[in-house]
């Protein structure tokens, strides 16, 4: 048992923060385990944060968001194709005038800059040692 009052008070906030960091490594993992397409934004704040807290680096984060919208996006079924026709486009009358596209002037091109001579190399002298 700690002594001094320092060390009484490095108790109190050192199991403070144990249980703080339990509740949220226990949210994270709940929140990965069931990410579904409504869920995933979510489960991707709670990533963030979780770099924020220090409990996961930034790469291992950005791993694993990658990972999670990959797999939602293999099990999503394909949209399904309706048998009905597409309905026909309505004729515009010809009487309207039709707006010409723009065309864009040939983008200008740089200059390339003058390549610099580099400057030679000179022998590097040995030192002497002066005695």
């Amino acid at each position: 048992m700690p002594i001094s009052a320092s060390a009484k008070k490095s108790l109190r906030v050192a199991r403070r923060n144990t249980e703080i960091n339990r509740r949220r490594k226990n949210a994270l993992k709940r929140a990965l385990k069931n990410v579904t397409a409504e869920t995933l934004s979510e489960a991707f704040s709670l990533i963030d944060k979780a770099v924020k807290w220090s409990i996961f680096h930034k790469n291992k984060a950005a791993r694993l968001k990658s990972r999670l919208a990959r797999e939602l996006k293999v099990a999503k079924p394909a949209p399904k194709v309706s048998a009905e026709p597409t309905k026909a486009k309505t004729a515009k009358p010809e009487g309207a005038p039709k707006a010409k596209a723009k065309t864009k002037a040939a983008p200008k091109t740089k200059k390339q800059p003058a390549a610099r001579a580099k400057p030679k190399r000179t022998a590097a002298k040995k030192s002497q040692k002066k005695t």
